[in-house]
């Protein structure tokens, strides 16, 4: 696991912070983590993106399938 370290931030910064952590029962280090990780990841536009191009790829492979709904609910109904 990569470390970031950083000695001074401001003191308003660091008392958000603090309250922040204690609200969610975590350090201020965890909170800081927490933050980083959610704000690393992709927004929702990029995953709908990928999602489309998989589901397209899928299409390529195998066509596009029928909806299985109506055989689901019969099979759930016997």
């Amino acid at each position: 696991m990569g470390k970031i370290v950083r000695l001074e931030i401001d003191e308003a910064l660091h008392a958000t912070l603090t309250e922040r952590a204690a609200i969610n029962g975590r350090s201020v280090e965890e909170e800081v983590g927490a933050i980083l990780s959610q704000a690393a990841r992709p927004g929702r536009a990029a995953l709908v993106e990928e999602l489309q191009r998989e589901q397209d790829k899928l299409a390529r492979k195998y066509g596009v399938l029928p909806d299985s709904t109506p055989l689901i609910r019969e099979w759930r109904d016997r």
